[in-house]
């Protein structure tokens, strides 16, 4: 994505600093690069789980944890 076109937070303010944005970014970028596209993300993006839990271990009853 270029620079200029940056998704800001709804609360952040107009000067928010992007030189900072701008290297978190690259350093994403290349750890990335280096071990795998879905090593290091943006929280906001979530973990792609390839695991459910397990419906056998859940108690019948409702009043349990």
């Amino acid at each position: 994505m270029p620079i200029t076109q940056t998704q800001l937070s709804l609360f952040d303010k107009p000067e928010v600093d992007t030189h900072k944005t701008q290297q978190i970014s690259l350093a994403l970028d290349k750890v990335n690069k280096r071990y795998d596209r879905r090593t290091v993300h943006m929280a906001a993006c979530g973990p792609r789980l390839s695991w459910k839990d397990r419906k056998t271990k859940k108690s019948p009853s409702y009043t349990t944890c």
